[in-house]
């Protein structure tokens, strides 16, 4: 097994955590050069907010594919060429000249970036039984949970000394360096693929999103991702009305990373002691207490500084760090002998329903405080009451 390998294994580590946060890290990075790169396109904040909603959905809609595609010609293969579009599109990113051009090149950049998300989980179950992937997730997740808001933080110190265009540049370089080492140093690990036919990745669905235990995670998930991105796509130009530069933005997501590793490194400690199922809703309860948070924020102040929204949204944040991994896995675990199938599915539905949020939400009601407030206070309710109320359903079956 390849974990005996020392030399290999490092490499291997640090291969799967760059090609895991890959796709995240390209999702928001230029966010803070929002309001610039709206002037430089001659565009409107809402139209330049479908960059990011498309980005997703790219990201959804490539995620039910990628793995499929690697089961056939192998990992190794579809990761490069994976990398190869992701480095190709983020370059036209960095070159389009009008906001269309912008949106199609960034689905196309999302198509490359799910192989590293897809591909990479793969590579885990190929090579290292489950004790030792659960091991390696708990390395990883962590990386790719603050990965998305880490992001802005280096994309407004870029964007504010070398312009927009730098962001994606930054993301190129990135997907270079990511396909060399991996090009040099990763194996290939899927050594029993089968030949199947594509129509075959659609057939256990409707079992799944039947089944109201899978679907009393997966709502959740759905929600809180949704939430996080709906704040991603608004609150940038929120703090630019505020007075506040593409730069100082960047920092104002550290708080919110902090309190999603913070969630995790919570949930990871008592998970033992108070199972998962106790765990899950002490997320909830975070996402309800920071979008009632929200509100009180809205209602009682006049919301012109900063800090009254990073504080509401960094208590959401925490339970970004513990609703998304026990939900994902519980949602997963629940069809053991379908997870590939499952976790396409959890993966395209998380991701979508985010990619619909930061698109429309702000186009079709605006980009203000109350928008952003109502959304997430929403979100943080139908999420509680969507596990209590579908748990209820499974106890009288």
């Amino acid at each position: 097994m390849y974990i005996k390998d020392k030399k290999y294994f490092f490499r291997y580590m640090v291969i799967l955590a760059m090609m895991s946060s890959m796709g995240l890290l390209a999702s928001d990075i230029y966010v803070p050069a929002m309001p610039s790169l709206s002037k430089a396109l001659s565009t409107t904040s809402s139209s330049l907010q479908l960059t990011l909603g498309v980005y997703l959905f790219g990201l959804a809609i490539s995620q039910i594919f990628i793995g499929f595609l690697s089961d056939i010609y192998g990992r190794r293969k579809t990761l490069l060429i994976g990398f190869g579009i992701y480095t190709i599109a983020s370059i036209c990113c960095g070159l389009s000249s009008s906001v269309h051009v912008l949106i199609i090149c960034r689905f196309v950049q999302a198509i490359g970036a799910s192989a590293g998300l897809v591909v990479g989980r793969a590579t885990i179950s190929d090579q290292f039984n489950l004790s030792e992937a659960t091991k390696i997730y708990n390395i990883i997740y962590p990386i790719v949970a603050i990965s998305p808001a880490i992001a802005p933080l280096i994309g407004g110190y870029i964007s504010s000394f070398l312009g927009w265009q730098a962001t994606f540049e930054f993301v190129a370089i990135y997907g270079i360096v990511l396909f060399i080492i991996s090009f040099l140093f990763l194996k290939e690990t899927n050594h029993n693929r089968e030949q199947k036919k594509i129509i075959y990745i659609f057939h256990d669905y409707p079992l799944l999103i039947s089944n109201y235990a899978f679907l009393s995670y997966l709502i959740p998930v759905c929600l809180v991702y949704g939430a996080w991105f709906t704040y991603l796509s608004q609150s940038t130009f929120l703090f630019n009305q505020m007075g506040y530069s593409q730069y100082t933005v960047g920092y104002f997501y550290i708080p919110l990373a902090i309190m999603i590793y913070l969630g995790n490194f919570f949930s990871k400690k008592v998970i033992n002691i108070w199972g998962s199922e106790k765990v899950f809703y002490i997320g909830l309860l975070s996402f309800l207490i920071g979008g009632a948070l929200f509100t009180a924020f809205y209602f009682l102040s006049s919301m012109n500084y900063a800090f009254e929204i990073i504080i509401p949204m960094s208590i959401v944040s925490i339970s970004n760090g513990i609703v998304l991994p026990l939900g994902i896995a519980s949602a997963i675990n629940i069809f053991k002998d379908k997870s590939g199938v499952a976790s396409g599915l959890v993966g395209f539905a998380q991701i979508g329903f985010s990619g619909l949020c930061a698109s429309f939400i702000g186009k079709l009601f605006g980009i203000n405080t109350f928008v952003l407030v109502i959304t997430i206070f929403c979100m943080s309710i139908l999420a509680f009451l969507s596990h209590i109320l579908k748990s209820k359903n499974i106890n009288k079956k």
